[in-house]
């Protein structure tokens, strides 16, 4: 897993799980790009402290990621649809490839 571009998505699918000063380090972090210190500065915490937070809330979410697997199955269904979106691009398309990946989705 790549930290930059995971973390992000996890606090988006899980942020809920973090208390406010978790959700607030990593989002200054990840999204901000602020360094520890810039973090520590702003928020009047050691750079140690800082970083324990964001640890912690790093675990926590990987920890949710690897019991529901939201990124994952995410990610799948976006790689689905791009297959779709690519097949669809082909003059003669394969209706019955579509159709394939679909089924997957499909609500009984």
């Amino acid at each position: 897993m790549n930290k930059n571009v995971d973390i992000p998505l996890l606090l988006d699918l899980y942020g809920n799980m973090l208390s406010k000063v978790q959700r607030d380090n990593l989002d200054l972090y990840y999204n901000k790009y602020l360094s520890l210190s810039e973090i520590s500065d702003n928020i009047g915490k050691s750079r140690q402290g800082v970083f324990e937070s964001i640890k912690k809330a790093e675990e926590i979410l990987y920890s949710a990621e690897q019991k529901l697997k939201f990124l994952e199955k995410f990610t799948q269904i976006r790689n689905d649809f791009s297959e779709i979106e690519n097949i669809l691009n082909v003059q003669n398309f394969d209706k019955a490839k579509i159709l394939k990946i679909t089924q997957k989705y499909k609500l009984d």
